[in-house]
């Protein structure tokens, strides 16, 4: 007993010695393992306190051995606390969550090699990945926990199978750049064309990025036989990028806020031109001729035969002339001699410069003649254009009504003479290139003129025009004049006899007045209204096409009433009445009725077929048109596919023939 007694301290005291030694060198290789340590220290608690139970008297030389066992528990039972907090502290559950980690001002390498041992993951970092941490963490994930260690310091981690990896963030950047691949993307656009997209999304492409577009298409409207534009792109147009899914994503938010429907602008044009001309003309005549009885003359046409001198008695030279005066109206300065000799003559002309028309009074006595003409003309011509168009935001619109006045132009040079046609243009025209803002204005550069002209004896144009040229701002839906001019002129004309058309009172017959005054008035008024809404315009649109279509009827009903398709109208308004007050029959009547008148009457045959239930069909004795039917129905059962041919229906598959019974 006492042997076995002996055995078992001396067994005991080795091993409280190994597990010091032991516990010792572990602390210092490697602080994660004091878990295990303090699993040996407490083994050797529990060796020691089996130790004094047996009795060690007979043996005092083996005491020193046993003594150090109590003492050397405690001491490393006291040490341990303190080495785990300044060396870390990872608490993982089964779930591989972290419940607890302290990491007081620790190197991002060891805190990671603390995490990779507790939470059993392979986490490898690179040289680049240097520096402390300080992180206090409870009931997170793996991943948050690795998040919550390495973003503070810049750093980031990329998991690819059952590795993770820690890079910097440069690194991660380099390989992020090397792995992307660029990809492909068509991108169809509405309402901007691709030649403008492609220059606005350019910047938001990488260095590498490649962009391809359709063709634009032609401009502008001609008139030609022979260009039909061929092969020429039909469809939208289209986009296709080559770039980096970052970047295609950026072009895509683009082209959403670029291509978006343009703004419509309506401009209401007013030309008002006023024209007021004023005459007053007064004019006397005075004849007197020797010898002659103005009596007879009266309404007649006399002959001027001279002889010898002329008038005042002067002589002349030696000879005879005949030439016809004209009316009496017109003897004023003339002369005309008797059969037997010279005769003079002595008036004014002063009536010949009034113009025809007004009052005319003469008087007559023997050889004295008195004409006195009056004339006030009042000419007032007022001239109201109202052109209306609609046009895209920054686009230019133009409206022009008139007239074309068409004469040649020669251009002659050394060795060639070459005429050409050219045109003037006279009526109302308004050219405009709207800006809509997006506060509600519009600006406007705009041209409207309103003229008349047209071409003289010599083939030269005349015109004579009011227009106005000017760059301004309007707000939606207000009026704003751009032209107003006021213009009189007064003219006032005498002509009289020298001294004699001086004297108050009698020198009235020896003098003329004529009184000019003409006034213009012209004023340009302008309107724009903004288009945001194009039901509103399409309504507005169907009202005006209504109120064309009442015009017309309205045309049709003063047309004379035994007209044939005046008649026509007639009958057919009364299938209609009739129609209304639910007699198909009286209905059906008229509408023969005005057939009869008219048999190209659209509505009335629509008219008939509804009441009938009978389509008007009658052969037209074409095999041609006959064929192209007959193929049209036949095609009704191809099916197309996406190749734009056509192939049949697959026929049924046969029923299985039933064997027959032996």
């Amino acid at each position: 007993m006492a042997r076995m007694n002996k055995i078992i301290g001396t067994g005991c005291f080795f091993l409280c010695l190994g597990g010091w030694v032991y516990s010792g060198q572990a602390r210092a290789e490697d602080t994660v393992t004091d878990g295990k340590t303090l699993a040996l220290q407490n083994a050797v608690k529990d060796a020691a306190a089996i130790v004094p139970q047996p009795t060690l008297a007979p043996a005092p030389e083996k005491a020193p051995v046993v003594a150090p066992t109590p003492v050397a528990a405690p001491a490393a039972t006291a040490e341990a606390p303190q080495v785990n907090l300044n060396a870390g502290d990872v608490s993982v559950d089964a779930a591989g969550n972290i419940e607890a980690l302290n990491l007081p001002n620790m190197e991002i390498d060891q805190a990671l090699r603390l995490l990779s041992i507790q939470g059993k993951r392979n986490i490898i970092s690179s040289k680049e990945v240097k520096g402390t941490v300080t992180a206090y963490l409870s009931h997170v994930t793996f991943e948050e926990a690795l998040d919550g260690i390495l973003k503070p310091n810049g750093f980031g981690w990329v998991a690819k199978g059952n590795f993770i990896y820690v890079y910097s963030q440069k690194e991660l950047d380099d390989q992020a750049k090397n792995n992307r691949k660029p990809a492909n993307k068509i991108f169809h656009l509405k309402y901007v064309n691709a030649a403008d997209a492609a220059a606005i999304i350019k910047p938001a492409l990488s260095s590498t990025g490649q962009i391809a577009l359709t063709p634009p298409s032609l401009a502008n409207i001609s008139t030609s036989d022979t260009q039909t534009d061929g092969n020429g792109y039909a469809t939208d147009d289209t986009l296709v990028i080559n770039d980096f899914p970052e970047n295609l994503s950026e072009v895509d938010r683009l082209l959403k806020d670029l291509d978006v429907r343009p703004k419509q602008v309506l401009i209401e044009a007013t030309i008002l031109r006023a024209n007021l001309t004023e005459d007053n003309a007064l004019g006397i005549d005075l004849i007197s001729l020797s010898g002659i009885n103005l009596a007879t003359l009266a309404g007649a046409t006399a002959t001027n035969n001279t002889s010898g001198s002329t008038t005042g008695g002067t002589t002349g030279t030696t000879g005879s002339t005949s030439s016809t005066l004209g009316p009496l109206g017109a003897l004023g300065g003339q002369t005309i001699p008797s059969s037997g000799g010279t005769q003079t003559n002595v008036g004014t002309n002063f009536a010949s410069s009034v113009p025809t028309g007004g009052l005319s009074v003469g008087f007559l006595s023997n050889s004295v003649s008195i004409f006195v003409r009056a004339l006030e003309t009042t000419v007032d011509t007022t001239v109201v254009a109202n052109p209306k168009i609609l046009a895209l935001n920054k686009h230019r619109g133009e409206v022009f009504i008139g007239q074309e006045f068409g004469y040649l132009t020669t251009t002659t040079t050394s060795t060639t003479t070459q005429q050409t046609v050219t045109f003037l243009d006279t009526g109302t025209k308004l050219v405009f290139r709207p800006f809509i803002t997006d506060d509600g204005y519009v600006r406007l550069e705009v041209h409207p003129e309103d003229s008349s002209g047209g071409l003289s004896a010599a083939n030269l144009p005349q015109k004579a025009s009011t227009e106005v040229t000017s760059n301004l701002m309007i707000k939606d839906g207000r009026t704003v004049v751009i032209g107003g001019l006021f213009r009189e002129q007064t003219s006032a004309s005498r002509g009289q006899v020298p001294v004699l058309g001086s004297i108050p009172v009698l020198g009235v017959p020896f003098r003329q007045t004529a009184d000019d005054t003409q006034r213009t008035e012209t004023i340009v008024l302008l309107t724009p209204h903004i288009i945001n809404d194009d039901t509103a315009l399409y309504e507005e649109s169907q009202k005006q096409q209504e109120d064309v279509t009442r015009m017309m009827l309205g045309n049709r009903a003063g047309l004379q009433p035994w007209g044939r398709d005046r008649i026509a109208q007639i009958w057919y308004g009364k299938a209609q009445e009739q129609l209304e007050k639910g007699n198909k029959e009286k209905a059906l009547m008229y509408t023969d009725w005005a057939l009869n008148s008219n048999p190209r009457f659209i509505e009335a045959i629509k008219l008939r077929e509804q009441l009938t239930l009978k389509k008007m069909q009658e052969a037209d004795e074409s095999a041609i048109h006959s064929f192209v039917q007959n193929t049209l129905r036949d095609d009704k059962d191809t099916i197309p596919n996406t190749g734009g041919a056509a192939h049949r229906p697959p026929a049924a598959p046969e029923a299985p023939a039933t064997p027959a019974k032996p």
